[in-house]
């Protein structure tokens, strides 16, 4: 009977890990704590071992930031019968001006339940040495009148001939 007990409590102790082990995790990590204006910089939010839901991005343009590029990846792996499952959302952000920015939680939202990441706090210094955008034309580039091209053509085959 003892024995029985012991076995009966071992497998409930395997069951409560299992379960801990894929309850939902939901953080965001920032690649730099800090950064200078106008440098990109990289933000990675990690979804795990969650069913689905809604993703919500936080409001870039509210907290000071512009966002240069994005990617989303997901990947799983079960390993002695345990499923680990992961969507990451890959954000490469600019800080618009200097000072201390705070990008604002991400939400998942689960049926009624949600979940958001932490805060997190970049210190983002002035640039010395601001990027500068290539002069765009202000008018489309000139096209060749035909004439001009076919007396081009003539030159370019008197040249050639031997």
């Amino acid at each position: 009977m003892l024995m029985r007990s012991f076995i009966f409590c071992m497998f409930m102790l395997c069951v409560c890990a299992m379960k801990a082990q894929n309850s939902p995790n939901f953080y965001a990590k920032a690649s730099v704590p800090e950064t200078l204006a106008g440098a990109p910089f990289e933000l990675t939010i990690h979804y795990e071992n969650g069913q689905g839901g809604q993703f919500i991005a936080p409001d870039w343009q509210a907290a000071g930031f512009s966002v240069v590029g994005t990617s989303q990846s997901s990947s799983m792996t079960i390993q002695n019968g345990v499923t680990n499952a992961v969507v990451r959302y890959q954000y490469t952000l600019v800080a618009l001006e200097s000072g201390t920015h705070t990008i604002p939680p991400a939400t998942m939202k689960l049926g009624k339940t949600e979940y958001h990441t932490e805060p997190i706090t970049i210190q983002v210094g002035e640039n010395p040495n601001p990027r500068l955008e290539p002069e765009r034309p202000n008018t489309a580039p000139k096209t060749q009148d035909p004439s001009e091209r076919q007396e081009k053509l003539k030159k370019t085959l008197k040249t050639t001939r031997i």
